[in-house]
């Protein structure tokens, strides 16, 4: 912007004339909004085609002009044009979500809970680093999870519950020390409760009831203080924990149960007796590192320990 003073004024005016002409500049420039980075954009654009933007409930603005400047519904940013948040729950998005969605580093608070999204969870998606609320609830995703739950360093509430997700839960999660609430009710997932989710000091809810989950409860849901645990209509092995049994000795959090013929494990090297079945269900720890773990399919023998 060239600013121009003519040269014929005394000095103060000019001076004067110069400030004012300098402050007008400035208040032009805050003015003008800066734009949405455009790989937002591209993630937002993909979205609303891979999930049936013409059909959402609500999609004021979307696809016109920039999501921040027009306000794109459900679309949420800060004062430089950064995407903070996409809330568009119960909305009737209808298909899966698009890799690119990730290019929506800066994102906090991604809700698309109570639609109809399926296919699987993209692995792409834990590299939205900031992201501090994934809600993803009640809609048809399958497949299994990423291990790459770690990458999500800021991570504070996940929901996936009411899916159609398998595979066993990601022991990678229960490096996130800022975890406060995990959902994972009414899914397919197996496997075991890991013991190393006792180490998320800041854990209060941790539901992970009408899965098939099995197995004996981890030691840190058997002491206080713990995390509001639900796991209901699982597998879990009898006995369970007093207070989590069925009425009326506990308050059936973990009911119902069902019998298991103790099995017992040994190492490979262990001696005549054992069928060498590879078990998932018990720790490794009973055996030396580097050590294959493998099931007893025979009484307890030297170099057996029961699970």
């Amino acid at each position: 912007v060239t600013i121009f003073v003519p040269s014929s004024l005394p000095p103060d005016v000019m001076r004067l004339n110069i400030l004012f002409a300098t402050l007008a500049v400035i208040c032009f420039a805050a003015s003008v909004q800066a734009a949405t980075p455009p790989i937002f954009v591209t993630a937002l654009t993909d979205l609303y085609n891979s999930a049936g933007g013409p059909g959402w409930t609500k999609s004021t603005n979307w696809t016109i002009g920039d999501p921040c400047i027009n306000k794109w519904y459900g679309v949420t940013c800060d004062q430089t044009q950064k995407i903070l948040g996409l809330t568009l729950p119960n909305n009737n998005l209808v298909g899966s979500l698009p890799d690119t969605v990730t290019g929506i580093y800066s994102i906090k608070n991604f809700d698309l809970s109570s639609n109809k999204l399926s296919g699987t969870v993209p692995y792409a998606l834990s590299s939205l680093r900031s992201v501090e609320n994934l809600y993803l609830n009640n809609n048809q995703f399958t497949g299994t999870l990423t291990d790459s739950f770690n990458n999500f360093l800021n991570l504070k509430n996940i929901n996936l519950a009411n899916n159609q997700i398998i595979g066993t839960i990601p022991k990678t999660a229960a490096s996130l020390n800022s975890l406060v609430k995990i959902i994972l009710s009414g899914n397919k997932f197996n496997g075991t409760v890991h013991s190393s989710f006792g180490g998320l000091d800041h854990l209060t809810n941790l539901l992970l009831d009408n899965n098939q989950l099995y197995g004996t409860l981890p030691v840190f849901l058997q002491r206080q203080p713990r995390p509001f645990f639900n796991g209901t209509n699982n597998q879990f092995w009898c006995p369970l924990p007093l207070w989590c049994s069925a009425p009326p000795t506990g308050v059936g959090l973990c009911a119902p149960c069902v019998n298991h013929t103790v099995q017992y494990l040994c190492c490979n090297y262990g001696p005549p007796g054992c069928s060498y079945i590879v078990d998932s269900v018990c720790s490794p720890d009973v055996c030396p590192p580097s050590k294959q773990i493998v099931l007893c399919s025979s009484n307890p023998v030297s170099s057996c320990f029961e699970c």
